[in-house]
């Protein structure tokens, strides 16, 4: 229980040093060295930078974001597909060419297709970083170029995770693959280590998408 409320004071001393986030509006509750946040903030930059100050403090197992977002103003849902719109071309890990853009009452749905995984989640990025943008839904497929077989996207990921100088030698992970969807399980010292590998799965060639049951000691 101590553990708990030291946690829980260092994820506080966190937020109201990080001028990213206003403290004040995020709640914060922590059981068996898991983190709950909640409250309500403007933009989603704030709610991300929340999630990372907390999921960065020590002894944390894991992280479960209710922080809600509810924007200064009401922009229009056409002048939100521009402005997404105009994001996705801006960005150059992103072909905006094959993602469709819906907002309805300022919820934007993304569909169409991505190479990678790493495309889908910054198309959604993208999404979020735009001014006036309540919630976004992401519907984008991965569809990688190169098909590999279930066996080859195995050996990839575990190939990649063995080179990685991030994570310790004595990682004990199992992954096996099904219709290109990575499943990893195991045990892991510490929600830094979980995030390494769910990185490396993330940008591993081939991966269409991923479940991660890995859990934190």
């Amino acid at each position: 229980m101590r553990r708990d409320e030291e946690i829980k004071k260092n994820i506080e001393a966190a937020l109201k040093w990080d001028a990213r986030v206003d403290a004040d509006e995020i709640d914060v509750d922590v059981k068996n060295r898991i983190v709950y946040l909640g409250g309500c903030v403007n933009t989603y930059t704030e709610k991300a930078a929340a999630v990372e100050l907390a999921m960065n403090v020590d002894e944390v197992a894991n992280v479960e974001d209710d922080i809600s977002v509810v924007p200064f103003s009401v922009e229009t849902d056409a002048t939100l597909i521009a402005d997404v719109e105009s994001a996705l071309l801006r960005d150059v890990r992103v072909d905006a060419e094959d993602i469709i853009i819906g907002v309805r009452n300022g919820i934007v749905t993304l569909s169409g297709k991505a190479a990678t995984i790493d495309e889908k989640a910054s198309a959604e990025e993208d999404a979020r970083g735009v001014f006036g943008v309540s919630d976004v839904i992401n519907r984008i497929e991965v569809t990688p170029p190169i098909i590999m077989s279930d066996i080859e996207v195995t050996q990839a990921v575990m190939e990649s995770l063995g080179e990685s100088e991030n994570l310790p030698q004595d990682l004990d992970i199992s992954v096996h693959t099904k219709n290109g969807k990575v499943y990893v399980t195991g045990r892991v010292l510490n929600i830094q280590v979980r995030r390494a590998v769910e990185n490396i799965v993330w940008h591993t060639p081939g991966v269409r998408s991923y479940v991660m049951d890995v859990e934190v000691e």
